[in-house]
C-alpha cells in the first residue's frame, strides 16, 4: 500500500480507537517514518479532525531536538494522515517499570531535556502548553540518552482558540494533572511544571506519590488544597533537589517555579552540584539489560509515539465526577507511550557582506543571511542568534557601564549565551553567475576555518542557499533537520516578504570595498578578548514586559495570518506604501495562508527591545495551486510608545 502516492507502507505499527499507524518508507527520499492515519468516517467528525490538524500544525512549528518531530500532513482519498520521525529509545515508562529509581544523574539530564523542550513550546507565540506530560510521554534515545517529549495531541495554545475543548473538560491524565486543570481553573505553562515535578519525584523516588489510588481518591486527593502530595523522597536525596520537587509540585501554582526556565535553571544548579554531571547512558542500559529488556528497534518507539497519539483523541477510562467544572475526560496512565539531547550548540550569524558592483543585488544581503539561519536553526542541535541581536544585548552592556568596548561587550554576551562559532560571509556576481562564501570563525581561538563556497546560475538562488547551509552543517558538526516533504517557496515570495517586512537597504555611502575589510580580523580581535572577560550573573528580565513584547508578536503574526493590513499597521505604527504595496501582493500570492513563529529570543533594555525568532509560513501558491513552505530567522527591534510595544520601522 501507498499513502498519497510517496509514503509505502512497510508494516503497521501499532492500532487504536482513531485509526493505524504505519512504518513507511517514502519512495523518492528513500527515508522510513511512522505514518499515522485518521481514516474517512472519524475524520467525518469537525471536532477530531480538527485536533488532528492542529495538532500537526502545533508539532510541525515546534522545532527542537527534545521534541518528536512532524515533517508532512495531507489528505489521501478521504484517510487523513500524519507523519513523523521515527525514533530509537524506549520510553521514560518502561525504563522505571525495569528499575523503578534512575541514578541522579540521570533523573537531572532527562530532567532538563524535558524542561528545554517544554520551554521551547512555552516560548512560542501564542504559548504552547502540552497538558499531558508522564513517563509515558518522554522517550529516552538508546544511543545518546537524550529525551524527546512526543504527543501534543492535548496541547493548549494559550490566548487563542486552536485545540479548545468542551466547557469543563479535563484534559490530561489525572495521575499527573495539577488542581487548576481539575477544578476547571484558567491554565498557564506553570501545569507543565507541575507535571514534570511529578515525574522527577517518580524518577527519584521509584514511585507516583498517589500511587495505587483509584480514580476518585486521585481526584479528591488532588483537589484537596489543604495538603501537598506526600512526595516519599529517599533519605539520601540531595536537599537542593527536594526543594526543586517540593516547590514544582505545590498545588498553589503562585508557589511554583514561574517558568520553565526557571525549572530548568533549577534543575542546571543541582547538576553542577552533582559528581555526574553527564546523563549516563550506560546505566540506562544497565536497566534495560537487568531485566532482561532489549533496545527497541526504531519501528517499535513508533508504535509508541502512534499509541500515545491515539490516546490523545480517546474517551480513555472517563470518569464523571463532583461538578461539571472538574469532569469529563480522565484519562489513567496507560503506561503505553513514548524521548531529548544535550543543549544545543550555538552559533552566531553575521554579516554577508555585497561585492557586487550591482546595487539592485542589495537585497541578497539579508536573504542569504536569513535563510542560512533558518536552515540552521531547524537542525536538532544547533540554535542561532543573529548579530542584530548581539548588538542589541552588548550595546546594553555598554549603556549599564558594564563595558566601554563594544567589542569585549559584544564577547560577553556570545560567552553569556554560549556563541562559539560565527558565521561570515560575502557574495558576489562573476558574469551571470553567482558566488557566495561563508567563512567560520572560532570565537575562542579566532581561528579562521577555510572557506565554503558555492557558485551557479542566478535563477538557481535558492539552490545554492541550501547547498551552502549543508557544507556549512558538515562543517559545524550539526545534525540536519528532518527533510520537510513539500516545495519550498521560491526567491520572488522571499523578496515579497522581506519588503513587506521593511528590510532596509544597504547604506548608499559604504562600498562593497567598506563592508568587507577586515572582518576576519575583526572576529579575531573579538575572539581573543573572549579569553579574558569575567564571568557576570546575567540581568533578570521583567516577565510582565516580556508577555507584552510577545503579545505584539502575535499580534504580528495574526496580522499576516489574517492578512489583516491594518493590524499589520498597527504593529508597526504605520507602513511605507512599499510595505503595503508588498504585504498586499504576498496576501494575494499566498493562499490558505498558516503562519506560526517559534524559538522566540527576547533582549529587553529600557523601552527598547530586540526579539529573534523563527517564522513558517505555509500556503497555496496562487499561480499553481501547489502548497509551499518558507521559513526565515527574523530579528526585530521594538520600541515602547504610549500604546505600547510597537516594531521599529527601520527593523526587518
Amino acid at each position: 500500500m501507498i499513502i498519497a502516492g510517496k509514503y509505502e507502507v512497510i508494516g503497521e505499527l501499532g492500532r487504536g480507537g482513531m485509526g493505524l499507524v504505519y512504518q513507511a518508507r517514502h519512495t523518492t527520499l528513500g527515508a522510513t517514518y511512522a505514518v499515522k492515519t485518521v481514516p474517512a468516517h472519524i475524520a467525518a467528525e469537525p471536532e477530531y479532525l480538527l485536533r488532528f490538524q492542529q495538532e500537526a500544525q502545533v508539532m510541525a512549528a515546534l522545532r527542537h531536538p527534545n521534541i518528536v518531530r512532524v515533517v508532512d500532513i495531507g489528505e489521501d482519498q478521504g484517510t487523513h494522515y500524519l507523519v513523523m520521525e521515527c525514533v530509537e529509545g524506549e520510553s521514560l515508562r518502561q525504563l522505571l517499570a525495569a528499575s523503578p529509581t534512575l541514578p541522579l544523574g540521570d533523573v537531572v539530564r532527562i530532567g532538563l531535556d524535558v524542561a528545554a523542550a517544554l520551554g521551547h513550546a512555552h516560548s512560542h507565540v501564542p504559548p504552547i502548553v502540552h497538558r499531558d506530560i508522564k513517563p509515558s510521554n518522554i522517550l529516552v534515545d538508546g544511543n545518546s540518552g537524550r529525551a524527546l517529549v512526543t504527543d501534543f495531541g492535548i496541547a493548549k495554545l494559550l490566548g487563542s482558540d486552536v485545540l479548545r475543548t468542551k466547557t469543563g473538560m479535563v484534559i490530561g491524565t489525572v495521575k499527573y494533572c495539577s488542581p487548576e486543570q481539575l477544578d476547571g481553573s484558567a491554565i498557564d505553562p506553570r501545569v507543565d511544571v507541575f507535571a514534570l515535578g511529578l515525574v522527577l519525584c517518580e524518577m527519584v523516588a521509584g514511585r507516583h506519590p498517589l500511587e495505587g489510588l483509584d480514580e476518585k481518591q486521585l481526584l479528591a486527593r488532588a483537589l484537596d488544597r489543604g495538603t501537598e502530595y506526600p512526595l516519599q523522597l529517599p533519605g539520601t536525596t540531595p536537599a537542593d533537589l527536594r526543594r526543586l520537587i517540593e516547590r514544582a509540585t505545590a498545588k498553589d501554582r503562585a508557589r511554583r517555579h514561574p517558568t520553565m526556565g526557571a525549572l530548568h535553571e533549577a534543575l542546571a544548579d543541582v547538576q553542577r552540584s552533582l559528581s555526574t554531571r553527564t546523563l549516563s547512558v550506560t546505566s540506562l542500559r544497565d536497566t534495560r539489560r537487568s531485566a532482561a529488556r532489549m533496545a527497541l528497534p526504531a519501528a517499535g518507539v513508533a508504535v509508541l509515539i502512534g499509541t500515545v497519539f491515539f490516546a490523545g483523541f480517546r474517551m480513555e477510562r472517563a470518569g464523571y465526577f463532583g461538578s461539571p467544572a472538574a469532569t469529563d475526560r480522565l484519562q489513567v496512565d496507560d503506561d503505553t507511550a513514548p524521548a531529548i539531547p544535550s543543549a544545543p550548540r550555538a552559533i552566531g550569524v553575521m554579516e554577508f557582506a555585497s561585492v557586487t558592483p550591482d546595487p539592485s543585488l542589495g537585497w541578497m544581503r539579508d536573504v542569504i543571511r536569513d535563510n542560512l539561519s533558518s536552515r540552521l536553526s531547524g537542525a536538532s542541535n544547533c540554535k542561532v542568534f543573529s548579530k542584530e541581536f548581539l548588538d542589541f544585548k552588548a550595546q546594553g552592556l555598554l549603556k549599564s557601564g558594564a563595558y566601554s568596548d563594544l567589542r569585549a561587550a559584544t564577547m560577553r554576551v556570545a560567552e553569556e549565551l554560549g556563541v562559539t562559532k560565527a558565521i561570515f560571509g560575502r557574495y558576489r556576481t562573476e558574469g551571470s553567475r553567482l558566488v557566495i562564501e561563508a567563512h567560520v570563525v572560532d570565537m575562542q581561538t579566532g581561528l579562521q576555518e577555510p572557506v565554503d563556497a558555492v557558485q551557479g546560475e542566478m535563477d538557481g538562488f535558492t539552490d545554492l542557499q541550501g547547498q551552502l547551509a549543508r557544507k556549512l552543517m558538515v562543517r559545524l558538526d550539526v545534525k540536519p533537520p528532518v527533510e520537510s516533504v513539500g516545495s519550498t517557496a521560491g526567491i520572488d515570495d522571499y523578496k515579497l516578504l522581506l519588503d513587506a517586512e521593511g528590510a532596509q537597504p544597504i547604506p548608499a555611502d559604504v562600498g562593497p570595498k567598506d563592508r568587507v575589510s577586515g572582518w576576519a580580523t575583526h572576529a579575531w580581535r573579538l575572539a581573543g578578548l573572549l579569553r579574558y572577560l569575567d564571568a557576570a550573573p546575567a540581568a533578570a528580565e521583567d516577565m510582565d514586559i516580556r508577555d507584552a513584547i510577545l503579545a505584539t508578536i502575535e499580534k504580528y503574526r495574526r496580522a499576516y495570518q489574517e492578512k489583516d493590513l491594518g493590524l499589520l499597521a498597527e504593529v508597526y505604527g504605520s507602513l511605507s506604501p512599499e510595505q503595503s504595496r508588498a504585504a498586499s501582493q504576498y496576501f494575494a500570492n499566498a493562499q490558505n495562508l498558516v503562519v506560526t513563529i517559534d524559538d522566540v529570543d527576547v533582549a529587553i533594555d529600557g523601552d527598547r527591545a530586540a526579539v529573534s525568532y523563527t517564522r513558517h509560513d505555509r500556503f497555496n501558491d496562487v499561480k499553481t495551486g501547489d502548497r509551499q513552505a518558507l521559513q526565515v530567522r527574523l530579528t526585530k527591534m521594538l520600541v515602547r510608545g504610549e500604546t505600547g510595544w510597537t516594531i521599529a520601522p527601520s527593523a526587518k
